[in-house]
């Protein structure tokens, strides 16, 4: 389900001890990084209306407050000056002023989402000088760290 238009949210009904990390591995493993919900809100029973269907009104508001921005896989390789560059576009693009971003750390493991990668494409577009024909967005989709961004970037650079 999505919420303000923005971030992609999952019920998940259990009566098991499923936990949130549990739900994102799975979903990395059958999903392309831009459908992976930003939130997984666990429920013992999901509401329904009296005809049977989920009661979306009755489901809990996410919090978005909570949202995993920092990373949990923290690396102790420190970002190069092109790197450090991306990192600072990420941020803009995130609203966000997150120095805890590691570069390789997933874009959207750190609250973006598809709408926001395609501002941060268009960003790098304007940035980096390139356009759709000398380097699509599917790469970088595929390849959703910093560290992979900017070797990304830098062949584009220099190709041009």
């Amino acid at each position: 389900m999505k919420w303000n238009n923005d971030y992609l949210v999952a019920y998940v009904q259990s009566s098991s001890h499923t936990n949130e990390e549990e739900l994102r591995q799975h979903c990395q493993s059958h999903l392309p990084p831009h459908m992976i919900p930003s939130i997984f809100i666990i429920l013992d029973k999901l509401p329904l209306n009296q005809n049977g269907k989920i009661d979306r009104k009755q489901l809990p508001s996410p919090e978005f407050a909570l949202l995993p921005f920092s990373s949990s896989d923290k690396s102790d390789t420190s970002l190069n000056q092109f790197e450090e560059r991306i990192h600072t576009i990420w941020c803009q693009v995130l609203h966000s002023n997150q120095n805890n971003i590691s570069g390789t750390t997933s874009f959207f493991s750190v609250g973006g989402h598809s709408l926001l990668f395609i501002q941060l494409y268009h960003h790098y577009q304007s940035v980096f000088n390139f356009d759709a024909h000398s380097l699509s967005i599917a790469p970088f989709l595929q390849q959703p760290t910093i560290f992979q961004h900017s070797q990304l970037l830098q062949t584009v650079i220099m190709n041009n």
